[in-house]
């Protein structure tokens, strides 16, 4: 299959590269403010789990960090009594994967880490967002891809990545 030859020949080429270096940085009023946007209703998560790590957030049970390499920004939530950080290194592979954005800025992603994992629906019962979403962005967009389950984060960025990074046949609803 010559893609999955493309692949293997990529993935080779990835890992020659150094890996990206991540330094601590502190959320711009912008991100903040979109981080908060990104906290409204939506069919994506009905359950409403971005709210739910928002409120901790505002409540001081949790802090905001920040971290930049020079492909990506990544702002999370964190409960203080409990790290939670992604695998920079993996995530660090996946950015250098997509490279830089069509727009030329970073890739931005925002992290409502929920413990809240994925179940199935009742016997009888639709699979539905509630069940199976972990995050979403806007296709062809790099300024906020969404996570919000601390669960496969790292599958889930892929996904989003894919999205954003305009991979989707663009003549088809998603």
């Amino acid at each position: 299959n010559p893609l999955v030859q493309t692949c293997v020949i990529q993935s080779q080429f990835l890992f020659q590269l150094p890996p990206l270096q991540w330094q601590n940085d502190s959320p711009l009023q912008n991100d903040v403010e979109e981080f908060k946007r990104q906290t409204d209703e939506s069919v994506f998560d009905p359950l409403l789990l971005r709210a739910s790590v928002w409120k901790d957030l505002e409540e001081g049970r949790s802090v905001m960090r920040c971290k930049q390499c020079p492909l990506a920004r990544v702002l999370w939530i964190q409960h203080k009594s409990k790290k939670v950080e992604p695998d920079w290194s993996t995530w660090s592979r996946i950015f250098q994967w997509y490279g830089k954005p069509n727009d030329g800025t970073q890739w931005r992603i925002f992290w409502f880490p929920s413990e809240l994992k994925r179940t199935a629906p009742e016997r009888g019962l639709e699979v539905g967002p509630a069940h199976i979403n972990g995050g979403y962005t806007i296709p062809c967009t790099s300024s906020a891809i969404v996570i919000y389950r601390r669960e496969e984060a790292t599958r889930v960025l892929l996904h989003e990545m894919s999205h954003a990074a305009c991979l989707d046949d663009q003549s088809e609803s998603l």
